[in-house]
């Protein structure tokens, strides 16, 4: 199973929802439960936009977008 969320993390400033320990939980209590419930292993890509710069950002995209077509080749 591949996950592509932010888990919050790219809310507005003023946003609790965005707070990183809260982030960080969300995304621990996401994978778990997913897990236990299709009893499968879980790939997770996330990312804080605010912390990286357009370049950064751009290299992102391009991973993902190669993590995303690795995935589906392992799909029969």
């Amino acid at each position: 199973m591949l996950v592509i969320d932010d888990f919050g993390a790219n809310e507005g400033k003023k946003s609790s929802y965005e707070e990183r320990g809260k982030v960080d939980r969300r995304r621990q209590k996401t994978i778990a439960l997913l897990e236990e419930v299709f009893s499968a292993p879980v790939q997770v890509v996330t990312f804080h936009a605010d912390c990286i710069s357009n370049s950064q950002l751009m290299a992102f995209f391009l991973h993902t977008q190669d993590v995303i077509e690795r995935f589906l080749g392992t799909i029969d």
